[in-house]
């Protein structure tokens, strides 16, 4: 039967494998990321602390101080295990092959009992061997294969990390992976191996913490437990303490929280396609039924029930939706790939997603359920002709009566309504993105170059060989042609990396605790705010006599000024970073700069001159005049190479590249919807054309009546066009209503755009009646060709 109308039956299919297809992706997506347990043993029982402030957002993502750490550690009822750990990363080499950089964590001995996983050769480290300068390191299956090639006989031996010869103790499973990030995991060593400055002060919070619940204990028991303990710690440590709470979350949910919305939204605005493909495909069943009422007629005259006819239909329907379902499987690996290359690269083990078993019984039930929304209602008006019935309409040339046509049009206005909702969230992402693009960031950063540069800790000891190869670096830089501007900067703007201190004012009363003043601390040298094109606003900037042995001093941003001296002029203030260092006179203040997205608003800054704080890992940040950034990274290797042949550069960056890094996932969110909400606007135009192209077939005869009795050309026009544009009209109401109500679950992806945005619902709505006046126009028009000789005679 379906090989006799090979123009319906691909038609069909197609329609239903990208509904289903584009569903299976964005699901394979999903899975992977969200649904998909965690490669732990017992991976529910994981959960991530974090320290914050008391009604603070997001405390289970806030750092800890290692002080409060050890407290958590000895003093909790609810953990078998606690562990806290630092992302790190290292230039690894060895005889005969390429250096590369290689990602990893320093972690304390309780990281591998907390993650219950065992090595696949050797072993870990003991509490024993967490100490400076330890030497011993774990790592991955990965870079055991890419490194070693395998080899049994890895345990003993060493790797060239930096300046350091490190032993590899052992190797840890292939699907081994935490901290899950974008980069890969590719070792593991001592957390004090390497201490950090400060890592001993309770205030300095810079540490990640994962833990394991005892057997038999919720999450809700955990989190009381870390109530008493932060209210017990800030009773005894008031000062850093105060308002402090620890936070815990579960371990996935944590890594799926920033992806985790955005897929939702995405499976139900796939979901709506696959709807409106439905509708479309029930249609195109309802429009072949005229074709066969003789079919169904004799059917019943011969005896066969209506359950039987029904049973028929619904077999051609379920062979459609599998056809397409299969179909739909290419569609998705395909975009599965697309998903995976246009998706920005903070999504949790995206690297994981495939076309697995749980997507394929995805599948398989979608595409059931699939063949049982278009084809049941089809079917049971179908299977209710008759043979009279057949006689009564099918002489006149009608379809099989009122009752389908009313169906027919229910099945356009859902197609309309389902498309506009989706565009009306697109429409939404849309401008939110705009309005990002638009938004000032604070600095320029075309044409700027930003080189992470990790001074060697054996050749580079000391502040001062610190400060002298930064200094003779920018003095270098700025003498390569095309160099407007070089400085040099602890972190660089957008790239996640922020430092925050608190601050007293000198001569005035502390700030209570709880309530403690702070702000980004960032170290700079002269030439940065020129580099990024950030201005200053009053008193000096900095210059070269701003060094060791002069007054200390410091600028601020604006939005330091908004903060805590609304009223005041802060030129002159001094200010207590560290009450046993001299405090730090403001001498200027600088514009607002955006440091954590572009979405994100400025936060309190100070800055401070290098000269003044030496740090042995800076970024040289360059301003060219050209728009050749290989050729300038070229010099600047040359620049480093001639001072110090043996300096690494950690990474390269344009600040381009970072904007770009900072609204992907927005640019993702969007794009995607946009496309499904197309595909959407297609098969509802295609429906409505449909509909009013089988309508006019059906009332030829009425239309060369109407033209015989004196009707002209524009009274068909109106009459055809009148029947469609009501079936748009009832459609926009609908979606209207259910985009006002549904939108409000996509508040979280928008940027400076209320979900009840006015001009974006209106230029919506109307854009679609306008693309549907268009596809009623075409049969209409064709009506009004009717010759009523032909029509009267066909009759």
């Amino acid at each position: 039967m379906l090989l006799k109308t090979p123009g319906f039956t691909v038609l069909a299919i197609i329609t239903l494998a990208l509904g289903i297809g584009a569903n299976t992706a964005i699901f394979s997506v999903l899975n992977a990321v969200v649904l998909r347990p965690l490669p732990f043993p017992e991976a529910e029982s994981l959960v991530r602390v974090g320290q914050g402030s008391r009604g603070g957002p997001n405390a289970a993502r806030g750092s800890f101080s290692f002080p409060d750490f050890k407290d958590l550690r000895e003093q909790t009822q609810t953990f078998s295990s606690v562990a806290a750990f630092l992302n790190s990363g290292a230039m690894l080499s060895a005889d005969g092959q390429d250096s590369e950089r290689v990602f990893g964590a320093d972690v304390t001995p309780e990281y591998f009992t907390v993650m219950g996983v065992n090595p696949v050769l050797g072993r870990f480290f003991t509490a024993e061997e967490d100490h400076p300068k330890a030497g011993v390191v774990i790592i991955s299956y990965s870079l055991w294969q890419r490194r070693f090639g395998g080899r049994p006989d890895v345990v003993g031996q060493f790797l060239r990390m930096g300046s350091q010869n490190i032993k590899v103790l052992g190797v840890m499973p292939p699907d081994f992976e935490y901290p899950i990030r974008s980069e890969r995991q590719d070792f593991w060593e001592p957390l004090n191996d390497r201490p950090q400055p400060g890592s001993d002060e309770r205030d300095n919070r810079s540490y990640r913490v994962v833990a394991r619940m005892k057997p038999g204990v919720s999450l809700t028991s955990a989190q009381a437990d870390l109530d008493t303990i932060s209210k017990r710690l800030e009773q005894q440590y008031p000062d850093a303490n105060t308002g402090v709470v620890m936070t815990a979350a579960g371990l996935k949910d944590d890594l799926t929280r920033d992806s985790r919305p955005a897929l939702f939204i995405l499976l139900g605005a796939v979901g709506f396609v696959l709807l409106i493909a439905c509708a479309n495909v029930a249609n195109l069943l309802l429009a072949r039924a005229t074709s066969r009422q003789k079919e169904i007629a004799v059917r019943n005259a011969l005896g066969a029930s209506r359950w039987r006819i029904v049973r028929q239909l619904m077999v051609e329907s379920l062979f459609l939706s599998l056809t397409g379902a299969t179909l739909g499987l290419i569609v998705a690996g395909w975009g599965t790939r697309l998903l995976i290359a246009l998706g920005p690269g903070n999504i949790p083990r995206v690297d994981k997603v495939s076309l697995d078993i749980s997507v394929l019984l995805f599948t398989l039930a979608l595409a059931l359920i699939t063949g049982v929304l278009f084809g049941l209602l089809p079917a049971l008006h179908t299977s209710n002709t008759n043979l009279t019935g057949w006689l009564n309409e099918g002489a006149r040339g009608s379809s099989l009566g009122p009752r389908h046509s009313f169906v027919r049009s229910l099945l356009v206005v859902s197609e309309v309504a389902l498309s506009l909702v989706l565009l009306i969230g697109a429409g939404l992402l849309l401008k939110s993105f705009v309005n990002l693009l638009r938004t000032d960031p604070g600095f320029d950063p075309a044409k700027v170059v930003a080189l992470d540069i990790p001074l060697s800790r054996d050749r580079y000891n000391s502040e001062e060989k610190q400060a002298l190869f930064f200094n003779q670096l920018t003095d270098r830089v700025q003498a390569i042609p095309g160099v407007e501007a070089a400085g040099v900067v602890n972190n660089v703007l957008l790239s996640n990396n922020i430092d925050v201190l608190s601050f007293n004012v000198a001569g005035r009363l502390p700030y209570p605790p709880g309530t403690n003043a702070q702000a980004n601390y960032t170290v700079v040298s002269p030439g940065y705010f020129g580099a990024l094109r950030i201005p200053l606003r009053r008193g000096r900037a900095f210059t070269d006599q701003d060094r060791t042995g002069t007054p200390p001093v410091m600028l601020v941003s604006e939005a330091f000024v908004r903060t805590y001296f609304p009223n005041e002029d802060p030129i002159g203030l001094r200010l207590i970073l560290d009450p046993d260092l001299p405090p730090i006179e403001i001498v200027g203040v600088v514009g607002d700069a955006r440091r954590i997205a572009l979405d994100t608003a400025a936060e309190p800054e100070f800055y401070v001159p290098f000269a003044q704080a030496p740090n042995r890992r800076m970024n040289l940040v360059v301003r060219t005049s050209t728009d050749n950034s290989a050729g300038t990274v070229a010099s600047l290797r040359s620049a480093i190479a001639s001072i110090d042949p043996a300096q690494m550069i950690w990474q390269t960056r344009t600040l381009d590249q970072l904007v770009d890094t900072s609204i992907a996932g927005r640019r993702f969110n969007m794009v995607l919807l946009a496309v499904f909400a197309s595909v959407a606007l297609v098969l509802a135009v295609l429906g409505i054309y449909g509909v009013m192209t089988y309508t006019v077939r059906q009332r030829t005869h009425e239309i060369g009546i109407r033209m015989a009795l004196g009707a002209q050309a524009s009274d068909v026009l109106k009459l055809v066009m009148g029947h469609g544009m009501t079936l748009a009209l009832i459609g926009v109401a609908i979606g209207l209503v259910g985009a006002f109500a549904l939108t409000r679950l996509m508040s979280a992806l928008l940027f400076e755009v209320r979900t009840s945005d006015l001009a974006t619902y209106a230029s919506v709505a109307i854009g679609l009646q306008l693309v549907a006046l268009i596809a009623c126009y075409v049969p209409a028009r064709r009506a009004t060709r009717v010759d009523p000789l032909v029509a009267l005679r066909y009759e």
